[in-house]
């Protein structure tokens, strides 16, 4: 609640054209899909993605990338509440944005990919669109392995690929999928 209240009172004393802004609606955002998640208050959420809508509008910032990511978070969120098919397209392309935007030379962060497949994943689950379910569990593959053992994302990221391969053994019946997704959550 603090961390709302003090963000919103920064983003009033800023100026419009104040780069600064930019951050402070990001952090906003933040709090308020922080505060969604425990609430449950949809109110919440749409701030979080009007926070996060107007940060990606503003910039030409080299941390795009981060924005369109928490961009994507807000329109997952959106669409795991609403089920609205639009949300969820716009967040495939808000995550697919943020993987084009990493900065070049660095390595690609398996929780962008990670995210990108979950969404991926959803949509394929939605629409049975088997291009989907392959970038899925490609993103998932590699978030996995740019992961060291010691990473705190790790399981989840584990968990995201043996949901995608799951699914493919569901849709194909490969033998194969199922006996690497069960390797996989071990």
């Amino acid at each position: 609640e603090k961390a709302i209240t003090s963000e919103e009172e920064a983003l009033k004393a800023l100026p419009a054209e104040s780069a600064a802004r930019i951050d402070v609606l990001n952090v906003l955002g933040t709090a308020f899909r922080i505060r969604y998640a425990r609430i449950g208050d949809v109110d919440d959420l749409n701030k979080a993605k009007e926070a996060h809508e107007d940060a990606v509008q503003r910039t030409t910032h080299p941390n795009l990338h981060l924005y369109l990511n928490n961009l994507g978070d807000d329109l997952c969120a959106s669409y795991n509440r609403t089920g609205n098919l639009d949300d969820l397209d716009s967040a495939v392309e808000s995550y697919a944005k943020a993987l084009q935007l990493s900065p070049p030379g660095a390595p690609i962060p398996p929780m962008y990919l990670s995210n990108h497949g979950t969404a991926l994943r959803l949509r394929y689950l939605a629409t049975g669109k088997d291009a989907d379910l392959e970038q899925s569990i490609e993103n998932s593959t590699q978030a996995v392995q740019q992961s060291p053992e010691s990473a705190p994302n790790l399981p989840t990221y584990l968990i995201n690929l043996g949901a995608g391969l799951l699914a493919r053994f569901s849709r194909k019946g490969n033998v194969a999928d199922l006996e690497q997704a069960v390797q996989v959550d071990e």
